[in-house]
């Protein structure tokens, strides 16, 4: 992919707020205040985000489940975020990025995800991206030969420039973007809303979701996603 170039000084205009004003507690980073009230079996989960037993059991064993054990139900029982977080996995992984680095993403990134749609002012109308960009610190006498890391990206579709700046801050020098894995996480949402539908368990708290996650099927609107 072509070489980005950006300067710590641009991290001025990147995209949000970099203070999320989290105006709903349904979402919080606190996650007993967002999960949802849906308790659904490995079998519905598993139907819902498209993963086979095989897979799921894979996936398990190898420690890169994109979530932490549900307290609520060990590995037999399971909320709509977790659905929404095994759905992402499936995603970034179906886009070449490797089942360790995307449960890691996921597991740390998701709630950069939270922060930006609860910003204030609310983020604009749009349908939203998520995933990583690796950078590496354009090289100088001075600098010690390359450097590289890597930080979740999300942001509203036509502002992936924005978001590229925003995963920088805190960086000093130039910095060069290597590599770039992102998905709909709009589209991702809405690919597993209708299965739920079809589960049986289409409950409010999902439509919820749903709308905060901008699912382009959901009728219910969040603020912002108009």
């Amino acid at each position: 992919m072509p070489t980005r170039h950006f300067s710590h000084a641009d991290a001025a205009i990147a995209v949000g707020a970099s203070k999320s004003s989290l105006l709903h507690a349904f979402f919080r980073r606190d996650k007993a205040t967002h999960q949802s009230g849906i308790l659904m079996r490995t079998a519905d989960l598993l139907k819902i985000v498209g993963m086979t037993s095989a897979a799921f059991t894979a996936v398990i064993a190898r420690d890169v489940l994109p979530f932490e054990r549900s307290a609520s139900g060990g590995w037999s029982k399971f909320q709509v975020e977790e659905a929404i977080r095994l759905a992402l996995f499936i995603d970034l992984t179906a886009k070449g990025m490797s089942q360790g680095r995307a449960s890691a993403l996921i597991r740390g990134g998701f709630y950069t995800l939270l922060d930006f749609l609860n910003s204030k002012p609310a983020p604009p109308p749009g349908l939203l991206f998520f995933g990583e960009v690796v950078l590496r610190r354009s090289t100088s006498k001075k600098a010690g030969g390359p450097k590289e890391t890597a930080a979740a990206v999300c942001g509203v579709t036509g502002q992936l420039d924005h978001a590229l700046v925003q995963a920088q801050q805190g960086l000093k020098g130039n910095w060069d973007v290597v590599g770039l894995t992102i998905v709909s996480a709009s589209h991702t949402m809405d690919r597993i809303l209708p299965n739920f539908i079809e589960t049986g368990l289409a409950t409010p708290d999902l439509h919820q979701w749903a709308a905060f996650m901008r699912a382009p099927g959901e009728k219910q609107k969040w603020r912002g996603s108009e």
